[in-house]
């Protein structure tokens, strides 16, 4: 572990805003609030208990944004103490977890008589702690029993108060219907008016089914107020608002905290970047602090992101040094519900669910974060207990509520683009040469989190556009009587598909890249970065050499484009942009196989497989069978690079570049396809057999030297990444070249290799009575053919094209 070299650079924290702008005008009577938090104690409760005591008895739905650590719970807390003194209102908690629960209950025993408070907990108990105060065996005792007026506060989960009844059930119990209707009744009947308390309602969202909220308005009589409360909102809980607000008369106020950063508040944070061509499990510096704390008798705790990846951990004696007895191993088994292992806050924890609603409150503690490595975006899924993204990490690291030390083991960071850094951010190339000595191959661009409905309107109308044609047909057809078909209106698309769109497109769902490039602009509220353990060394395995590069370094899976557009990827960023910072990657670092440090031979191989890579959108397989494989990269990289020129120049737009470089490989490849002409015109057929001299005509050679190609393939040499670099047959022999004539043969035997297909035999033909060989044509150049080919986009990406006219 080292400390850091750098000074961070100081940026606003960023977070999601609730604006009056997300709520149309036209059916919500949305207002806002901003307030400070206290500048020495980062509190709020000076600002927000006033505005709150204001709005007590206003029927309205009042949303809290403000940051993990400002106070909002306890002032939360001190509201529910005002309704409970009020003879006519009914407090109810919806919550996300069964932690929160208990923690709200131990929270209002403060503020109340414990025999008034309801828990959820004790709802399933064949016999409750607390007599249940709707359990009563008629109507009549409903409305007489005494003890209706016992409990003041109810603290439930979204789950129940929405009636989910999980996925493995159709119906609630019988004792929550019983519940729910029994407390409904008694509202209607004594004029009670509820207040809905929903806290961390970011977890809530995937209650939220259309059917669930159905459910809720069974309340419509009784809901009075909506508290939303949560330091993480994300655009699908604006829906959600929207839909509680039905019941407050769309009333919407928002109450929202700047976020600061109280330096004597943070704690330590450490990076640990792990490279991805090695097992979590082999991280060596992971176990020695794990020594080391276990050494000077430090407590701490373990969040990783999958029980497979703790089970794992177990098989390869990961916490052997711990001693079992102050060992627990937290998690809930989906396919046993009865086996729920929670946090224990007298011994080491390691595993998954607290995450999020446990409040880490041990002075002098350490808390480890785990985080998935990067995959592909279609294992998604596989982030396990961060798959909500950047409102995941947000919430894990926020356990810790007092100063400790975080460390977070993670893939090393992919480049944030400089060019997509906000403008508010003056320090930009600062964060470049951070980025740079740490990064690894790949790049995304900076995500600005509060134009994501920006991005979500967009995608509802690709949506919208993909079924366009099936909703036309289908509103043609009268379809009253027959099955219900309608497609997914915007709240819905929301709902269920955006925020997995969304975290797919934050830094490119990178989730490493998120926290490096938030942890160097100090922009964790309870943590400052401190050091960073870094290898920039590279170890492979022999035996999974190929796999490896392929995994870890290959573009389409693991390069700054984690999306399902990687081809669309490939077109935006040229592939000589990914070869050219894969070589520079790999100058930078040592690189060792089977331990030991290989030599330029070796690095030269490792690039030509990632070049096929490339080249190949990583389908091409290595095997024995495969013949010279160097040629075969000579040729489809040759097919690329011309077959974009050809692509280009068809349009009949004029064609330039302010990258003067980049013209010249436009004309120079527009030279390839004068020659091949030349070639094509010279084939003749003889007894139904086409055939080419294998001598180059002097037609051919006049027309190599009009176009001054010795001089212009030595500066292709020179200047092109690729042939420079002598991965394919090209470089070496051309070189060598003094005289037109032959370099003009070997030019034109090589164009004739690439770009047609030639019968491995010969044929001779009798000229001034001289036998002179022949290629045997079986497929002359078409270019009509070959531009209706496919292949990666080398020499230009589209942002460099878009400059040219034909973009105009």
């Amino acid at each position: 572990m080292s400390t850091i070299d750098f000074d961070l650079v100081n940026v606003p924290v960023e977070y999601k805003k609730i604006n009056v702008e997300d709520f149309d005008s036209n059916y919500y009577n949305s207002t806002k609030e901003c307030i400070s938090p206290n500048a020495e104690t980062g509190y709020i409760s000076e600002e927000l208990m006033p505005i709150l005591i204001r709005d007590l008895d206003v029927k309205n739905t009042t949303v809290i944004n403000a940051g993990t650590g400002q106070g909002k719970s306890k002032c939360i807390i001190d509201i529910v103490s005002e309704y409970s003194n009020k003879e006519d209102y009914i407090v109810v908690f919806a919550l996300p977890y069964n932690n929160l629960i208990e923690q709200y209950y131990n929270d209002c025993k403060s503020v109340i008589d414990e025999n008034k408070i309801f828990s959820l907990l004790n709802i399933d108990k064949s016999k409750p702690a607390t007599e249940f105060v709707f359990g009563a065996i008629n109507d009549e005792e409903i409305i007489n029993n005494s003890k209706n007026k016992q409990f003041k506060i109810h603290i439930l989960t979204v789950y129940a108060l929405l009636e989910n009844p999980g996925d493995d059930a159709l119906f609630q119990s019988n004792k929550r219907k019983k519940y729910f209707n029994d407390l409904i009744k008694y509202c209607e009947t004594h004029n009670k008016k509820i207040v809905l308390i929903f806290d961390e309602l970011h977890d809530s969202i995937h209650t939220f089914k259309e059917e669930y909220i159905f459910n809720l308005w069974r309340f419509k009589n009784v809901i009075y107020k909506n508290y939303v409360i949560s330091a993480t909102f994300n655009e699908s809980s604006k829906e959600i608002i929207k839909y509680l607000s039905e019941f407050t008369t769309n009333n919407i106020h928002i109450i929202e905290s700047e976020r600061v950063i109280i330096p004597e508040k943070q704690g330590s944070l450490h990076l640990i970047l792990h490279q991805e061509n090695n097992d979590i499990t082999e991280n060596n510096e992971l176990k020695k602090l794990f020594r080391k704390l276990l050494h000077e008798n430090k407590k701490f705790d373990v969040i990783v992101y999958s029980k497979s990846q703790l089970k794992k951990m177990q098989k390869n004696n990961y916490f052997n040094v711990i001693d079992r007895k102050i060992l627990n191993f937290c998690y809930n088994d989906i396919f046993n519900p009865n086996f729920v292992r929670k946090y224990n806050k007298s011994k080491i924890n390691i595993g998954t669910n607290f995450s999020t609603g446990i409040n880490i409150t041990k002075e002098n503690h350490s808390l480890f974060i785990l985080l998935p490595p990067r995959t592909n975006i279609k294992y998604f899924n596989n982030k396990g207990v961060f798959t909500s993204g950047y409102v995941s990490i947000l919430q894990a690291i926020a356990r810790l509520r007092v100063k400790g030390d975080i460390y977070i083991v993670m893939s090393e960071p992919l480049e944030v683009l400089e060019n997509s850094l906000p403008s508010f951010i003056e320090n930009k190339t600062i964060i470049k040469n951070i980025f740079q000595k740490y990064q690894t191959l790949g790049s995304v661009e900076y995500s600005d989190i509060n134009n994501q409905n920006l991005q979500l309107n967009d995608a509802y109308i690709q949506h919208t556009y993909n079924i366009r044609k099936a909703k036309k047909n289908i509103e043609k057809v009268e379809r009253k009587g027959f099955n219900t078909l309608n497609y997914l209106r915007k709240e819905q698309f929301v709902l269920k598909k955006g925020e997995k769109y969304l975290n797919s497109t934050f830094f490119n769902g990178d989730l490493s890249t998120y926290v490096f490039f938030t942890a160097v602009t100090n922009q964790f509220s309870n943590c400052k970065l401190k050091s960073i353990y870094y290898n920039p060394d590279i170890y492979f395995e022999s035996e999974s050499l190929i796999e490896g590069i392929r995994y870890h370094y290959n573009i389409t899976a693991n390069s700054a484009f984690n999306n399902n557009l990687a081809q669309t990827n490939l077109m935006a960023y040229s592939g000589h942009q990914f070869f050219a910072t894969f070589n520079s990657f790999l100058n930078k670092r040592k690189v060792y196989l089977d331990k030991v440090l290989i030599d330029s031979v070796k690095i030269k191989e490792l690039k030509m497989h990632y070049l096929i890579n490339v080249l190949t959108y990583g389908e091409f397989v290595f095997e024995e069978s495969t013949r010279d494989y160097r040629k075969l990269i000579k040729s489809i990289y040759f097919k690329s690079c011309l077959n974009q020129v050809l692509n280009l120049s068809s349009t009949g737009a004029t064609i330039s570049f302010e990258n003067e470089q980049l013209n010249f490989y436009y004309n120079q490849y527009k030279n390839w396809n004068e020659l091949l002409e030349v070639i094509n015109e010279e084939i003749i057929n003889q007894k139904s057999k086409n055939l080419l001299n294998t001598k180059a005509s002097s037609l051919f050679i006049q027309k190599f030297n009009e176009l001054d190609m010795l001089n212009k393939l030595k500066r292709l040499i020179n200047e092109d990444i690729v042939i420079n670099l002598d991965l394919f047959p090209f470089y070496d022999t051309f070189k060598r070249f003094n005289n037109s004539l032959k370099a003009g043969q070997y030019f034109y035997e090589l164009l004739i290799e690439i770009f047609f297909k030639v019968n491995e035999k010969k044929s001779q033909k009798l000229i001034n009575g001289k036998k002179v060989l022949h290629y045997r044509i079986e497929e002359s150049f078409s270019k009509e053919k070959f531009q209706n080919e496919f292949y990666v986009n080398m020499l230009f990406s589209n942002s460099e094209i878009i400059g040219n006219s034909l973009f105009n």
